[in-house]
């Protein structure tokens, strides 16, 4: 019954899958109605003809009323779908965390850079917080996530340098000291700069595991720290990291 091509703005196809939706909706209220357990699939299947007829409403009418299942196919088709339909971002977000898929919440928060709430999460469940910095990993937000130890600890820093705002100082000190807090309290090791010999016995420090590996994978580009970070109370923060910050030069 569905067209092997959907092309949306041929009416006679968006009719048909239009049509499709109505008898999957018949179909499960006349199973609800004598009883007979519904499938899981059914329910994914009636949630995509809706979003690809962009009846995203209605679907979210249906969510409200807890008629589909949980499950983490459904979430991820309400996650992407909410770029188009805003409260069907939440609605995945509650179903992920109903589902215990905790790392997957985390990703979806700092994707939209609710770093705060990612913190809170993440301290909960910290075996999530992965603990390799020594390797040069591609830090991007995934599209799925495992249950253990998946969120990089410079992805936090990625996001709180997207969320600083160059006219409010205590805003941005008050996002580095929730990450000072964070890492001190969960993995101190990862945030306390190393010392070390030289061959004449002298002590030297090298900056953190952390810096380090933000250092290895965003030395240029937008993901370098804001320049109006320099000399403020987040810099020196930012230095109790490890983290080498020069003044800024012209």
């Amino acid at each position: 019954l569905i067209p092997d091509t959907i092309d949306l703005n041929d009416s006679e196809c968006k009719a048909k899958c239009e049509w499709l939706g109505i008898i999957v909706t018949e179909y499960i209220r006349s199973l609800h109605y004598h009883f007979i357990p519904i499938e899981q699939y059914i329910f994914e299947l009636l949630s995509w003809l809706l979003i690809l007829c962009r009846q995203e409403q209605t679907l979210h009418q249906l969510l409200q009323y807890h008629i589909p299942y949980d499950s983490n196919r459904l979430a991820e088709s309400l996650l992407r779908a909410s770029r188009r339909y805003e409260p069907l971002w939440q609605v995945s977000v509650d179903m992920l965390y109903r589902l215990g898929d905790h790392a997957f919440v985390i990703v979806a928060l700092l994707a939209r850079k609710k770093l705060f709430e990612a913190l809170r999460l993440l301290m909960r469940f910290p075996k999530l917080l992965h603990d390799d910095n020594n390797s040069n990993t591609n830090h991007d937000f995934p599209s799925t996530a495992d249950e253990e130890a998946c969120i990089h600890p410079v992805s936090l820093f990625v996001v709180a340098t997207k969320i600083c705002k160059v006219d409010d100082l205590d805003w941005n000190m008050r996002i580095f000291t929730a990450l000072q807090s964070f890492f001190v309290s969960i993995r101190p090791s990862l945030v306390r700069p190393r010392s070390y010999c030289d061959e004449d016995g002298n002590a030297h420090f090298d900056c953190s595991p952390l810096a380090k590996a933000y250092k290895s994978n965003y030395i240029h580009g937008e993901e370098q720290f804001p320049h109006y970070l320099f000399g403020s109370k987040a810099g020196y923060v930012l230095r109790s990291f490890g983290f080498e910050i020069e003044t800024e030069t012209n």
